[in-house]
């Protein structure tokens, strides 16, 4: 099976979603600009073709500097949480943004709550860990209607926001299947028979890992899934299954 060096790819993803946060607000700013005249700030106008890196940067700061970002996690007190609100909070601050963040401990009830408390509020930009593809959808379609920028990371829910920030969860899955096949399928000496463990059923994740592992699984009928549970994202759960 493929292995995965953690440390990189906590890095890896929290400097994913500092880099989408950051450009998706200079994004913002330019698509609300156009045809504006400029404010004498550099943020009411697009970038002139003719714009050096410097001036770019110097323009983007200026955009972003007093900005608020509200961040939404599933729960702290895992590295992959502790990691990500890491690297938003040092990139919002290393850009003169305001950051704030509220953790819901992946209390389903607890995360709408906390959304529709940050939409309230109106930060500028507002960031979304999704428990599942359907629980505060309408929320992050309410947020960008009232103009926040909303960013989905890592799971996202059924509403298409400004963007999104994560994995290949179709392709990941796609690959964990191949593996299986490669070392339970035809021609090995196995039983051909898996269990599968994931996450919780209504998450993004596991959805699109699912839609890119089914196809495989299909294509090589000897494997025979006798088992296909879901722990929640629990470590306790998953090690009783």
């Amino acid at each position: 099976m493929r292995r995965v060096n953690m440390d990189l790819f906590k890095t890896f993803a929290g400097g994913l979603v500092a880099l989408a946060l950051v450009m998706g607000m200079a994004g913002r700013n330019a698509a609300q600009a156009a045809g504006a005249s400029s404010d004498g700030q550099g943020c009411s106008s697009m970038p002139k073709p003719y714009d050096t890196t410097e001036q770019l940067r110097d323009r983007f700061q200026k955009c972003v500097g007093g900005k608020t970002v509200a961040w939404v996690p599933l729960g702290m007190g895992t590295p992959l949480m502790e990691e990500w609100t890491y690297w938003i909070r040092t990139y919002a601050n290393a850009y003169g943004m305001k950051f704030k963040m509220r953790d819901p401990n992946w209390d389903p009830t607890k995360q709408v709550a906390v959304v529709q408390a940050f939409i309230n509020e109106k930060p500028d930009v507002l960031i979304v860990h999704n428990l599942d593809t359907g629980l505060v959808a309408n929320l992050l379609k309410q947020a960008n209607e009232k103009g926040i920028y909303v960013l989905q990371v890592n799971m996202e829910s059924n509403y298409k926001s400004d963007a999104f920030v994560g994995g290949d969860a179709i392709g990941i899955g796609k690959l964990i299947a191949q593996d299986i096949v490669a070392q339970c399928g035809a021609g090995t000496s196995t039983s051909h028979e898996i269990a599968l463990v994931s996450g919780d059923p209504n998450s993004g994740w596991t959805q699109q890992a699912w839609e890119g592992a089914a196809p495989v699984f299909k294509a090589h009928p000897e494997i025979k899934i006798v088992a296909r549970q879901f722990a929640d994202w629990q470590r306790s759960k998953a090690y009783d299954i």
